[in-house]
């Protein structure tokens, strides 16, 4: 049988080009090159030890906070109080409880209060060094965008005139 060796795709004999990529089918296929696995990133998985941090009032709070705790490299995962709430509807209007790994309970209960006390605020000394350590300048804002400021306010009158031209319409 006849093979495309850039998709891997199998043809019945009669075919000489593959109708994706458009190159000569082969009789075999090569064998694959190993595959460049990136190591395992040790934030993403399941604590081994699972303590409980805490309980979110929303999914969105359970997610940002997930997302807080392995920016710094914490292993921790979110249970919905009602399982098949988030299976349906991908919320949990009930809330979620943080788990994470106990060794490092104390660091993330440090974090996230600190996270909480700023208000979702990062602190100008700790920007600065995220933005060195990124490699980027730390500047006060990025530049703003002229045609994105034009886009909203042609937006904003487009509404205004779609809600007066109701109005008249209706009303007078």
């Amino acid at each position: 049988m006849p093979w495309c060796p850039q998709c891997r795709t199998e043809y019945r004999p009669g075919f000489t080009h593959c109708a994706d990529c458009g190159v000569p089918l082969v009789d075999e296929l090569p064998p694959e090159a190993p595959s460049e696995e990136l190591p395992p990133d040790d934030s993403l998985r399941r604590p081994r030890d699972p303590v409980h941090l805490l309980h979110c009032p929303t999914t969105l709070d359970a997610d940002a906070t997930l997302a807080l705790l392995r920016s710094f490299g914490i292993p921790c995962f979110s249970q919905p109080d009602m399982g098949a709430e988030k299976i349906y509807t991908g919320f949990c209007l009930t809330g979620e409880h943080i788990y994470v790994e106990a060794s490092q309970a104390e660091q993330a209960r440090e974090i996230v209060r600190g996270f909480r006390r700023g208000r979702g605020r990062v602190d100008p000394a700790d920007a600065a060094a995220l933005m060195e350590q990124a490699g980027e300048p730390a500047g006060d804002s990025p530049p703003s965008n002229p045609f994105a400021t034009a886009r909203t306010v042609v937006s904003v009158l487009f509404a205004l005139a779609v809600v007066v031209w109701f109005f008249r319409w209706f009303f007078g």
